[in-house]
């Protein structure tokens, strides 16, 4: 039995990005090189971070949001299911805590 390994799919990422998608890569803990991975490796980082560091889910949610919003491409479909789904659980974005807590008189 002969075992062939496939590269894994990296493409070019498409025009410029903002700085908000490439700190939400950092945050995922993805490369932030000018190459994309698989959407399956975005949803895979950050259940990983969810599931590990569960202080810091919102900031997690938020780079899957940020993500989500600038995917280009196979997968972005994907990508916000997942989001949807973990706000269907009560999950938020930091930016929703953040604008929450603005909100508040004083703050």
């Amino acid at each position: 039995m002969h075992l062939t390994t496939k590269p894994v799919p990296r493409m070019q990422l498409a025009g410029d990005k903002s700085a908000a998608f490439e700190l939400a890569r950092t945050t995922l803990g993805l490369n932030p090189v000018g190459f994309t991975v698989p959407a399956a490796y975005v949803s895979f980082a950050y259940r990983m971070q969810a599931r590990f560091d569960g202080k810091h889910v919102a900031r997690y949610l938020q780079a899957l949001s940020d993500t989500a919003a600038e995917w280009s491409g196979v997968g972005q479909e994907d990508l916000q299911i997942l989001l949807v789904q973990e706000q269907s659980k009560g999950l938020n974005t930091q930016k929703a805590l953040d604008d929450a807590y603005e909100a508040f008189p004083g703050a």
